[in-house]
């Protein structure tokens, strides 16, 4: 991260974003889309190590790890990635409240949320909380993940037949799948 003040992080991450993304305008040959990393509580892990718990007060939650994060949602970053980890309990690619209800619903965000490395197999085999890869599938895109990075990994196609069968069986709706695909083409398209 670009440190513990939030104040800091919130100006630089500012700066960041508009140097990967330009001005605001159209973004151009010479832009990218800025992701932010690790939405949310990454850097609080008790080990210190990488995709370990943490436990954050909400107080904290909204005033220390979260506010950076909005700054750089309000400065137009257009994609997130989730956190690897789990924040009071909760892995961050099943945080529905974090996921849909602030970044999306609340902060307005309307670029797309991508996991990290192979999360969606974690939530089966490391935070377990999924019986099996269609559960945790299941359970990653409806919580607001809407792409998912290396979901099966060596055989992405694992994954498209896994997504094929929870929309068939209606276990994600057509609405959240038509909304996972209007936030990545828009992204693509800028």
């Amino acid at each position: 991260t670009l440190g513990e003040d939030p104040y800091l992080a919130s100006e630089m991450g500012k700066a960041i974003i508009c140097g990967y993304q330009g001005d605001g305008t159209d973004m151009d040959n010479t832009h990218t889309a800025a992701c932010l990393k690790h939405f949310v509580g990454y850097s609080a892990s008790f080990s210190g190590r990488d995709r370990t718990p943490a436990y954050i007060p909400e107080k904290y939650m909204q005033e220390l790890f979260l506010a950076p994060f909005k700054v750089g949602i309000e400065a137009g970053a257009m994609t997130v990635m989730v956190n690897s980890g789990d924040v009071n309990g909760v892995p961050g690619h099943i945080n529905y409240h974090l996921l849909t209800e602030v970044l999306k619903n609340e902060w307005g965000f309307n670029g797309f949320a991508v996991s990290d490395w192979e999360d969606f197999i974690m939530l089966e085999s490391v935070h377990r909380v999924a019986e099996s890869p269609l559960d945790a599938v299941v359970k990653g895109f409806n919580a607001g993940v809407d792409m998912s990075m290396v979901p099966t990994a060596p055989h992405y196609k694992t994954y498209c037949d896994l997504m094929n069968q929870a929309i068939s069986e209606k276990l994600i709706s057509t609405e959240r799948l038509e909304d996972a695909v209007r936030r990545i083409i828009r992204v693509k398209m800028a």
